[in-house]
């Protein structure tokens, strides 16, 4: 399974139906093989806000990923490990839109 960045607006850690979509298909998959484990690792831009809030964003965006693939789809907590990041430099293309996100991945 390829992995998956999931973006955020400033601010914000609300999923869309676009990103729903893409779980799902992400849950079919894990589902589907039981012995593999995921990483959902919740992100902030560090060029705005304060750290405290840039850690509560990342936890929030990385809970709320989470809560999606377990409550909505059925994948097993423990096919699901969950961490938080807080505020990181761009991580992609130079673009700080791209920071705000989750990553899910095969867990190493």
């Amino acid at each position: 399974a390829m992995p998956l960045l999931i973006t955020f607006t400033i601010n914000r850690y609300t999923l869309t139906h676009k990103d729903r979509v893409n779980l799902g298909f992400l849950a079919d998959v894990l589902k589907a093989n039981p012995k593999m484990v995921y990483s959902i690792k919740g992100y902030a831009d560090r060029g705005t806000g304060r750290a405290k809030r840039n850690q509560f964003l990342a936890e929030k965006r990385a809970q709320v990923v989470y809560d999606c693939l377990v409550n909505e789809f059925g994948v097993p907590e423990a096919q699901l490990k969950r961490e938080s990041l807080g505020g990181v430099g761009n991580m992609y293309y130079n673009d700080p839109r791209c920071s705000r996100s989750v990553l899910t991945k095969i867990a190493e």
